[in-house]
């Protein structure tokens, strides 16, 4: 997987990427293989993609995300 930017680090930056399209009525989901989705936005264990642009992410933070839609459901 090629990288578009730096790494992503802080959940923060995570959450934000989520709440872009949270905020325009797109669920978070969970894909059979573990790969979350909201509206065109991908997280997985290591990355984090939006269309073209892709993102490695520290380890922790799928677990978090794995966290927060646990919460949500």
């Amino acid at each position: 997987m090629i990288y578009n930017g730096p790494k992503i680090t802080t959940f923060r930056e995570v959450f934000d990427w989520i709440m872009y399209d949270w905020d325009n009525h797109y669920e978070l989901t969970k894909a059979k293989d573990g790969t979350f989705n909201v509206n065109k936005l991908y997280i997985g264990p290591n990355f984090l993609q939006y269309k073209t642009e892709c993102y490695e992410i520290d380890k922790n933070l799928y677990n978090k995300v794995n966290q927060l839609y646990e919460i949500m459901k």
